[in-house]
């Protein structure tokens, strides 16, 4: 999920991380995130990328639970892919 990759659902052509087993314990909220990237592709249409779009979400939580604004520096162009394979083995996700 490092990428967004993680907010991508299967098809016929692809396994999604999303669906890879250590995600199904730890991650959850897709359908309110799905909700917020579909508000966003609506107003800037193929524009706003998975890992835009979870950025974007991370910063205004941390400043809706501490009232501190979040600053960071963020460069799309450097969004790496993550894939399944890499989730179901990564030992990071496991602990």
């Amino acid at each position: 999920g490092c990428d967004g990759s993680v907010m991508l659902d299967n098809t016929p052509i692809l396994l999604s991380e999303k669906e890879a087993v250590p995600n199904k314990r730890s991650v959850r909220g897709f359908e309110l995130i799905d909700r917020i990237k579909f508000s966003l592709e609506e107003a800037c249409p193929q524009t706003v990328s998975c890992a835009d779009t979870l950025v974007m979400i991370s910063r205004d939580s941390v400043h809706l639970v501490s009232s501190t604004p979040f600053f960071f520096s963020y460069n799309p162009a450097k969004t790496k892919p993550f894939t399944r394979p890499m989730a179901l083995s990564s030992k990071l996700l496991m602990r």
